[in-house]
């Protein structure tokens, strides 16, 4: 159980600048396609960050060091495509425009974390 809690206090911070990252991302990525809706991309962000990282969690508790980690950080990556799907309701084309800057926000907030331990 403590193994948990000292698990969750260092993927809540990483989650939290995901979704701020996140949305900033989505929402331009949604604007480079022609689509202004700061909302959606608010939810879409929410959604997407908070499947990747419970995904992680839970394979990071497997206790294998990388390989559940990548899987889980991959398999919540490809979760955000049918995520946004729905909340945009658009076509996948532009979907996958929207869902790369959603991935390049999870990457800058993993990277920003790394150099801020």
């Amino acid at each position: 159980m403590a193994n948990l809690a000292k698990l969750s206090m260092q993927i809540l911070p990483v989650a939290g600048l995901g979704i701020l990252l996140s949305w900033a991302t989505i929402y331009l990525g949604a604007r480079w396609k022609k689509i202004n809706c700061p909302g959606k991309a608010f939810v879409a962000a929410i959604a997407c960050t908070l499947t990747q990282w419970l995904l992680i969690g839970a394979c990071l508790s497997i206790k294998l060091p990388l390989l559940p980690a990548a899987l889980g950080a991959a398999a919540g990556l490809l979760l955000g495509l049918p995520i946004i799907k729905k909340i945009y309701d658009i076509e996948m084309k532009r979907v996958i425009a929207i869902w790369v800057f959603n991935l390049l926000g999870q990457l800058l907030a993993v990277i920003l974390r790394v150099l801020a331990l």
